[in-house]
């Protein structure tokens, strides 16, 4: 029989949610890149079609998740993130594009196609991550809070603390409970000098009681929320 609360149930049910939406953007691109392989060589009424479903599944399971990733965590990512995030896929796409090209220049014997799309695919995924990590500065969720590249789960987290650190910008910090350490990659802050871990956020995104919230919700035990004053 499962011990589970029922606010727990309903936040594993959403991760399975948003795992499975995330399969089905995948399989979208997949799709996508396929038929647009098919395409660059002859064009046809099936390709075409599966192209545009493929883009239309891609985008319409990129925009579910989104929406229930909000559901199951609370991100603060650096400024101007998403823009970044679209120029390296673009870029990404291009740089494929240029390098067919040239191979086809040098006539250089063509790969298999299926090859050239999990090449493809895969780069596309190593972007994403590498980005999900360089530009994430707080994300609070089930497995518990990360600052920055310092990931600390909740049996380590004894206190989340907020403070002004300069115009505009906020530090959050943790303190740890007896017997944990941070990671060699945790950063201490210009103001939350007391605290192992640290990272600043923008203001406009470190509302105190979305945070309590997040913290609350995603949680599996209460962890008090201080907002310290200067």
């Amino acid at each position: 029989m499962s011990t589970a609360t029922p606010a727990a149930q309903e936040r594993e049910r959403r991760l399975r949610l948003v795992r499975l939406v995330e399969v089905l953007a995948a399989v979208g691109a997949i799709t996508a890149l396929v038929a647009g392989g098919y395409l660059a060589e002859e064009f046809g009424t099936g390709p075409a079609l599966a192209m545009v479903s493929g883009l239309a599944l891609l985008v319409t399971a990129s925009l579910t998740a989104r929406r229930i990733r909000r559901k199951v965590r609370y991100r603060v990512d650096r400024p101007n993130s998403t823009a970044w995030l679209a120029g390296k896929i673009a870029a990404v796409f291009v740089g494929g594009a240029v390098v067919v090209y040239v191979a086809w220049a040098l006539e250089v014997p063509s790969l298999p196609r299926s090859l050239v799309v999990f090449a493809l695919i895969g780069s596309l995924l190593a972007v994403v991550n590498q980005h999900a990590a360089r530009w994430t500065l707080l994300q609070i969720d089930a497995t518990g809070v990360k600052l920055g590249r310092t990931h600390l789960p909740w049996p380590a987290v004894a206190r989340l603390d907020l403070a002004g650190a300069a115009p505009g910008l906020v530090e959050a910090g943790v303190r740890l409970a007896p017997g944990h350490v941070a990671g060699d990659d945790a950063v201490r802050g210009t103001v939350l000098t007391d605290l192992p871990a640290t990272t600043a956020i923008p203001a406009a995104a470190a509302d105190a009681d979305r945070i309590r919230q997040a913290v609350a919700e995603f949680g599996d035990r209460p962890v008090e929320v201080v907002v310290r004053t200067p």
